[in-house]
């Protein structure tokens, strides 16, 4: 639980750190039951999570393993964001609406609330 801990903090300083990019959806795709989310801001950053039965990983400029049980929850307005038990949380980009729904989906399955409007 400590390694988890250390890990959000220094994600969350790594985050603050490029708060100010804005980054665009360039890939979502379900495959073998995992989520895949790609997103690419200014200066060449990205930003990929990966979501499974298994748990999580963050991809791209920012890595890391994300524990289920440490997700709070998965927003979804007006930027996809993942928000820790923490209380703290990730920011990613904004979704289509087809995306919408198959983050949705997976999140069903995984047990994750999931926070927005179907628009």
């Amino acid at each position: 639980m400590k390694h988890s801990a250390v890990f959000t903090c220094a994600l969350m300083v790594w985050s603050c750190a490029h708060a100010e990019v804005n980054y665009y959806l360039e890939r979502c795709a379900i495959s073998e039951s995992k989520l895949n989310l790609r997103f690419v801001g200014t200066g060449n950053r990205v930003r990929r999570i990966y979501l499974g039965p298994t748990g999580g990983e963050l991809g791209g400029n920012m890595k890391g393993v994300l524990e289920l049980g440490n997700i709070r929850e998965l927003n979804l307005d007006p930027k996809f964001k993942v928000v820790f038990v923490s209380g703290e949380s990730v920011e990613f980009g904004p979704l289509t609406p087809q995306c919408r729904g198959k983050v949705r989906e997976v999140a069903k399955r995984l047990s994750i609330v999931v926070r927005g409007t179907d628009g």
